[in-house]
C-alpha cells in the first residue's frame, strides 16, 4: 500500500500525503506562503481583466479534496477552514471573489446529504459531484442548466480507481460513468489524444497535460462556446464536468491544463472562460499562463515517436 493514502470504516479512502502533502493543510494547520497566496490573487484578477477586455465572462473552479467534503469518513479531525481554497479566498479582491471564483466545498457538503458524490476510493468527485458543480457554474453564470443529464445514460462497472489502485492488489469499487447524449459530438481531438487512444493509453496520467478536445452539440441549451481549462476534475472524456458542459453550449473545448493559453483564447474568442484546478495544486504552484497548447503537444508528440 502506498504511504501517500489512508484507509478507514467501510471502504472510504483518502489521499493524506503525496507530493502535494494535502495533510499539510487538512491535518497539520500549515499555511500557504504568503507570496504564493498574492500570486493567486493576481493571476485570477488578471484574467477577469484580460476576459472582460475581450467580452468573455470569467470564472475560476477550485477542486475541493476529498478529505473537506467527508471529514467525517476519516478518524481525524479535518480543519476544513485552513483548505488551500479558503486561503486563496481570504486574498481575492471583492470583485473577483464575488464574479469570478467558485469553491464549492460547501454546497457539496449540503448535497451529501442526499447523494454520494466522491466515490469510496477516488479523489475525485464522481457523476453527482460534478453536477452539483455545474449547477453552481450555471447559477454564477446566469445561465441555465440542462436536467435531462441526471437520467441520462450511465455505464455501470467494477472499477479500480485513482486511490484503490495504490493498493497490492488493487481495490475495486462499483461506480458508473455517464454516457453522453446523441446531441453531442466530438469534432476535434488533437495529437495527444489521438495518441493515448491508438496506443491504449487513454489513462496514463503522463499524457493528460495538452490534451485538446473539441464538442458541439445541434440542441444546445446555451448558443455560445465553453473554453475549458481542467485537469482530471473536469476531464477530456465526457464523464464529468466537460460533458455536462457539452450537453449544455453549442460548442465546449477543453483543454487539459492549469495554464491558459491565451492565443488559443483570441483564436476562437469564446464567450465563457473557465478555469478548473484541484485546491491541492494551488498551494505550491501558480500557473504563469505562458503556455502555448500547441507547441507542447507538438514537443511531446515528437519525444513519444523519436
Amino acid at each position: 500500500m502506498s504511504e501517500d493514502i489512508e484507509l478507514f470504516a467501510d471502504g472510504w479512502v483518502f489521499l493524506i500525503e503525496g507530493s502535494n502533502s494535502v495533510g499539510d493543510y487538512y491535518l497539520k494547520d500549515k499555511k500557504i506562503l504568503a507570496l504564493t497566496l498574492d500570486q493567486w490573487g493576481l493571476l485570477l484578477s488578471n484574467r477577469a481583466t484580460l476576459c472582460s477586455e475581450k467580452g468573455i465572462r470569467y470564472l475560476h473552479i477550485s477542486a475541493p479534496e476529498k478529505l473537506a467534503i467527508y471529514p467525517e469518513k476519516t478518524e481525524h479531525e479535518v480543519l476544513i477552514d485552513n483548505s488551500p481554497a479558503v486561503q486563496v479566498e481570504g486574498v481575492l479582491d471583492e470583485k473577483v471573489r464575488g464574479s469570478n471564483w467558485l469553491n464549492p466545498a460547501n454546497y457539496l457538503r449540503s448535497q451529501k446529504e442526499h447523494y454520494k458524490i466522491y466515490s469510496k476510493t477516488d479523489s475525485h468527485w464522481n457523476f453527482y459531484g460534478a453536477f452539483s458543480v455545474y449547477q453552481m457554474t450555471q447559477a454564477k453564470l446566469n445561465l441555465p442548466i440542462n436536467p435531462d443529464i441526471l437520467d441520462g445514460p450511465k455505464e455501470e462497472s467494477w472499477t479500480v480507481m485513482d486511490l484503490g489502485g495504490k493498493y497490492d492488489p488493487p481495490l475495486a469499487e462499483k461506480v458508473f460513468f455517464y454516457t453522453a447524449s446523441d446531441n453531442v459530438k466530438r469534432v476535434y481531438a488533437n495529437e495527444i489524444v489521438q495518441y493515448k487512444e491508438k496506443n491504449n493509453r487513454t489513462n496514463d496520467a503522463g499524457l493528460h497535460t495538452g490534451s485538446y478536445v473539441i464538442f458541439e452539440n445541434h440542441k444546445p441549451l446555451v448558443d455560445g462556446t465553453l473554453m475549458l481549462f481542467g485537469d482530471s476534475f473536469s476531464e477530456y472524456r465526457l464523464h464529468l464536468l466537460t460533458g455536462m458542459f457539452a450537453e449544455t453550449y453549442r460548442k465546449v473545448h477543453f483543454i487539459w491544463s492549469s495554464n491558459v493559453d491565451w492565443d488559443l483564447v483570441d483564436e476562437h474568442k469564446p464567450d465563457y472562460l473557465v478555469t478548473e484546478l484541484a485546491e491541492r495544486f494551488m498551494a505550491k504552484v501558480v500557473p504563469s499562463d505562458k503556455f502555448s497548447v500547441a507547441q507542447y503537444s507538438s514537443n511531446l508528440i515528437e519525444k513519444l515517436v523519436a
